[in-house]
């Protein structure tokens, strides 16, 4: 299986038009703290169509975050996450947001591969 042949997920954090995120949180996420970084509707819909474009399947949206599905080289190439990155066990973070997203995506962030034994 090549790394092409493997798909990766992801959660691309939403910004809102303040430039604030969920990351940006100082307080326990309750649900009124979520609410305060939740992001409209229809910049949902960009980001989505936008994530879509560059060749992403999008798997769920809950307002705050979108979760994607991609390629190794997919992720690499758009995001510049390292190849291997999450293999250490820590999440992996996007070095760079393409200029077309960057009004509304905080972030991209890869979990490390699980270990079940």
């Amino acid at each position: 299986m090549t790394d092409d042949d493997t798909v990766y997920g992801a959660q691309v954090v939403l910004k809102r038009a303040d430039g604030t995120s969920i990351l940006d949180a100082q307080e326990a996420l309750t649900a009124s703290v979520i609410d305060k970084y939740r992001v409209p509707p229809e910049v949902r819909d960009t980001a989505r169509k936008a994530l879509e474009g560059f060749g992403f399947r999008v798997t769920g949206d809950d307002g705050t975050t979108i979760s994607i599905e991609g390629s190794r080289t997919k992720f690499v190439e758009t995001f510049g996450i390292e190849a291997g990155a999450e293999a250490v066990g820590v999440a992996a973070h996007a070095t760079r947001i393409p200029a077309n997203v960057s009004d509304y995506v905080a972030d991209v962030i890869v979990p490390p591969s699980p270990s079940f034994f």
